[in-house]
This record gives structure tokens, C-alpha cells and sequence, in this order.
């Protein structure tokens, strides 16, 4: 029988609207190729009443995880929760998750890394950033030191970078007292005739590596999981876990 969010022992807050339906996204799919067009809808609509009537749960939370579509949505709410998660030494995961908010929101972006302890990109955004930064498009690994580098709000955590780069390895630095890390993960080949669709690729390696965390586990082991739930799912249409 099929899990539910309660079975799951997920507690969903959600933030509604009373003018603004939920928001779509076309998934186009050419091959094994895809492009998303979507439109945000309420999405774009998170209200400052709805963070402070929920101030208890964000205090209550062992990690805090934001994607940086929160800038177009409300980026003071991100910017609030970023800071209290500075201030009271509590994990902020920040995804960077478009390159386009680089070109519309650098400042914003750069503000979310300040205060973040673990930075997520594809090599899309990474490239993007590298140039920014004024590196090289292909220089993905100098881009994930400077983002390491980079000015940090809560000095007592190290700064994580994880960029993945398809099946490319997943590129891994953490600054560590000041002493730039860097390793990379190969992934392991999946037959091309098994690939069905990349839809969530990285958001898949993102989440199993977060489900590493909340449990306990290391980051190697964490990054592991990541990669292999992101093999799972280039292997179906769709976010589906029949099992």
C-alpha cells in the first residue's frame, strides 16, 4: 500500500492563495532530452505572515533547506531565514537552481551563500557563476573553490559545495579553517537504453543526500545515496518509486 504524507510523518505547511492558482510546469521531452516552461503561479506569493505564524516550526527544525527560486517569491523571507540560521548555528542548505537568477538577482544569490553551509548547483549554474566571478565557463572546480571562499556569515560550520554535472563526477570542496578541499565523485554508468527521462536528476541526488544527513549519516555516505536515488529516477518517467 502506498505511503502517505502522514505514514511518512511529513508535515506539509503550505501557504495558501485565495486569487492565485497553484502553479504548472510543462515538462518537453525530446528523446532523452528535456526543457521545462513553467509558470509559478501562487508560487510567487509567499507572505511574511504565514513565515511569522510558522516561526515555531523553522525554530523547531534541524536543518533548513531553500532554493534560490525563493528570491523571486519572497526574498526577504529568504534573507530572514538565512540570518537565523547564521545566528543560531543551524545547517542552511541553499540551492542555487536557475542560472537565470545569477543574471537577475546576483546580489540576492550571493547573499543566500553568505549565510549558507551547504551550496548546491548544476554545471549549468556553475559555469554561469564561474563567469561571474570572472573565471573561465568550464572552470566548474575553480568556481566550486570560490563559492567555498566566499565571505561566510557562521563561522562555525565549514562551507560545503556539492555541483553535479550529469554523468560527469559530482564535484565536492569544503573550506575547512581556511584549507580548500576538493575531491571528485564518478558516477556510476547507467546503460543508455535504461535512461528514460532527467526530469529531477539533481534534485533527486540533492534530496538523497539530504535524507543522508537528517539521518546521521557521513557525507560520503550521504552522496552515495544521492547519486544512486538520481540513477533510480533517469530510469522512469516521472518522480515515481514503485517500490
Amino acid at each position: 500500500m502506498e505511503k502517505t504524507l502522514v505514514d511518512a510523518d511529513i508535515k506539509p505547511y503550505f501557504d495558501k492563495s485565495a486569487d492565485t492558482p497553484t502553479g504548472t510546469c510543462a515538462a518537453v521531452v525530446k528523446g532523452k532530452e528535456r526543457a521545462l516552461c513553467a509558470n509559478i503561479a501562487a508560487s510567487a506569493k509567499y507572505t511574511m505572515n504565514h513565515l511569522t505564524e510558522n516561526w515555531a516550526v523553522l525554530e523547531n527544525a534541524r536543518f533548513v533547506y531553500l532554493t534560490g527560486f525563493f528570491i523571486t517569491s519572497n526574498d526577504e523571507a529568504l534573507k530572514k531565514v538565512s540570518r537565523h540560521c547564521a545566528e543560531t548555528n543551524k545547517p542552511f542548505l541553499f540551492n542555487i537552481a536557475a542560472p537565470f537568477l545569477l543574471f537577475i538577482a546576483f546580489d540576492a544569490v550571493m547573499d543566500a551563500i553568505e549565510h549558507a553551509d551547504y551550496v548546491f548547483c548544476n554545471e549549468e549554474e556553475a559555469s554561469t557563476i564561474a563567469e561571474k566571478l570572472g573565471l573561465k565557463a568550464d572552470d566548474r572546480v575553480g568556481a566550486a573553490k570560490a563559492i567555498c571562499e566566499y565571505k561566510k556569515a557562521n563561522t562555525q560550520r565549514p562551507r560545503y559545495v556539492v555541483i553535479t554535472q550529469q554523468a560527469e563526477p559530482v564535484i565536492v570542496c569544503h573550506n575547512e579553517g581556511g584549507e580548500i578541499q576538493q575531491l571528485q565523485v564518478a558516477i556510476p554508468p547507467v546503460d543508455a537504453e535504461k535512461i528514460i527521462d532527467s526530469n529531477g536528476a539533481g534534485d533527486a541526488l540533492v534530496g538523497g543526500f539530504l535524507a543522508g544527513l537528517v539521518q546521521g549519516k557521513s557525507h560520503e555516505d550521504s552522496l552515495k545515496d544521492g547519486i544512486a536515488l538520481s540513477a533510480m529516477i533517469i530510469q522512469r518517467h516521472g518522480v515515481v518509486f514503485e517500490e
